[in-house]
């Protein structure tokens, strides 16, 4: 992962309120993912080739990307990059999309469920490292 890139983890929803904020407990274990999700995310974010073909990926691993890992037919885990150098609102708002269709929530990297509001998340941005270096490059690599 890229030093501008926020990373999201996005699990079924029902993990969220039943305390599997733990990502090593994400399971999709009998969840399916839409097509018609995946063709709307691939229209703002263009299906890309992985270095595995067990992922699925839409966008370009060092941008804004989407990755649906498979084991077999099975999906297994869902990670979200977001670019903060060009993140556009139309892939933001994709993504949120892909997410609500899925019956899915999003923990940040800490662990904590983000409600999928364009605020919320963009509150949860702001706060992170990514931010923090796209907004001040130099400074924040030499900070301790």
């Amino acid at each position: 992962m890229a030093i501008w890139q926020f990373e999201m983890f996005i699990l079924p929803e029902e993990q969220v309120h039943s305390g599997y904020n733990d990502r090593s407990e994400i399971s999709w274990e009998g969840k399916s993912i839409t097509e018609s999700s995946k063709g709307k995310l691939e229209d703002i974010l263009i299906r890309t080739k992985s270095w595995s073909d067990e992922i699925e990926q839409y966008g370009s691993s060092d941008g804004t990307c989407m990755e649906i890992f498979h084991d077999g037919n099975q999906v297994m885990d869902i990670h979200a990059r977001l670019n903060l150098r060009n993140l556009t609102k139309t892939e933001l708002l994709g993504i949120i999309d892909f997410i609500k269709e899925n019956k899915a929530a999003i923990l940040s990297d800490n662990g904590e469920a983000i409600p999928l509001h364009l605020v919320d998340i963009m509150a949860e941005i702001k706060k992170s490292r990514a931010y923090k270096f796209v907004r001040n490059p130099h400074g924040n690599l030499t900070d301790k």
